[in-house]
């Protein structure tokens, strides 16, 4: 069994998603762009959610945001549920197109953010895809994204269902990258980005060498969105972590003692005690079950 996870309000998080069996579902054409693009935008504003980063890739993609109202579950589900519905009516599919694992989130403190979001950022270069980021032709955030300030996105046009834009989401909203908790000023993490995001993509450039074939932006754009890289389709079990490697010994200690007061409420509850009180940080009870759940201090 594995651990329950908190959702702490205003944590910062690196968050990761695989399509179902690996599939090419999010692959880069310009009609999977401008969706993803405005749903992201869309329930970002909806639940609060401030973005500080974000890589498409045709079979998986990563964000790395800040929780602002522990609103984390919500905005997940909805943003993915969307996602699936309309990529499956365009493909004519009817089972999932996220993998059953659901994603992974793990806490981020704020030293650790810039690294990670740069590894994030490069991912199409570390899956020898393109030379740089900035030649994915999908959606990903770049550093000098910050400096651009919003971007309005408006709803596709077509694309929900078969039957153009949908009325119960807005026809435009803001898509703004805001930099992570921790920095005097965004021209500093910006700075510090660049220098994590230079680093990464020149060890993968140096892992590929001189010979590797780069691909071109339109054969990215054509892949067959049910295909799958070799070997893709198998299932795969990996830990699924709740902090960052580098996570310092007093947040593990934190968390250490967050899962104990967890399992204290649990045995507690399932013994028919109802007004025990969760900690701090507990979605899935309270969401579920209406639990009482202890303030953050």
């Amino acid at each position: 069994m594995s651990h329950a996870r908190r959702r702490l309000p205003g944590a910062t998080y690196g968050l990761a998603i695989r399509c179902s069996e690996r599939r090419c579902f999010l692959a880069p054409s310009l009609a999977t762009t401008l969706l993803l693009r405005f749903m992201l935008a869309c329930y970002a504003a909806k639940h609060g959610i401030q973005l500080h980063g974000f890589a498409f890739l045709s079979n998986h993609y990563h964000l790395v945001l800040t929780d602002v109202r522990g609103s984390l579950g919500d905005f997940m589900r909805d943003l993915n549920a969307q996602v699936a519905r309309v990529l499956n009516a365009r493909f004519g599919r009817g089972e999932n197109l996220f993998s059953s694992r659901g994603y992974e989130a793990w806490e981020l403190e704020s030293n650790e953010v810039a690294g990670h979001l740069a590894y994030v950022i490069n991912n199409p270069v570390a899956a020898g895809l393109v030379r740089a980021p900035a030649e994915w032709p999908g959606l990903i955030s770049l550093p000098e994204d910050y400096e651009r300030g919003p971007r309005r996105v408006r709803q596709p046009e077509v694309g929900f269902y078969g039957r153009g834009p949908s009325k119960a989401l807005p026809e435009q909203v803001d898509l703004e990258l805001t930099p992570p908790p921790g920095y005097a000023t965004p021209a500093a993490f910006v700075a510090d980005l660049r220098f994590h995001l230079q680093a990464e993509t020149q060890a993968s450039l140096a892992d590929f060498g001189p010979g590797h074939v780069w691909l071109p932006p339109a054969a990215l754009r054509d892949q067959d969105p049910k295909s799958a890289p070799p070997g893709g389709t198998r299932p795969t079990f990996q830990i699924r972590p709740h902090l960052a490697r580098g996570a310092s010994a007093e947040r593990r200690a934190e968390l250490k003692a967050w899962r104990e007061a967890y399992a204290h409420a649990l045995y507690a509850w399932r013994a028919g005690v109802r007004d025990v009180v969760f900690p701090a940080g507990t979605f899935r009870m309270a969401r579920l079950h209406r639990a009482r759940v202890a303030p953050l201090h």
